[in-house]
């Protein structure tokens, strides 16, 4: 469902900037399931990191219209 619901922005979103950072997004759910552990790591911390600022998961949600914490909950990040 979350890959669809982020997939679905990337396809809908008309403002480049805001189509950039669901690319973004997306790119960070794919690597939660990557095969490579560093991969995996770096997105999961990416994802449960709770800092501000321009590249930050919480900043780039609220950005697009997305609840953090329920993007968190969904993939399964406590």
């Amino acid at each position: 469902m979350i890959p669809t619901l982020i997939e679905d922005r990337v396809e809908l979103e008309t403002i480049p900037y805001k189509k950039l950072w669901a690319a973004v997004l997306l790119q960070a759910l794919r690597d939660l399931y990557d095969e490579n552990e560093a991969v995996k790591s770096s997105a999961f911390y990416w994802f449960k990191n709770d800092r501000r600022g321009i590249n930050a998961f919480i900043d780039i949600c609220e950005l697009l219209g997305f609840n953090p914490v329920e993007i968190r909950r969904m993939c399964n990040i406590k």
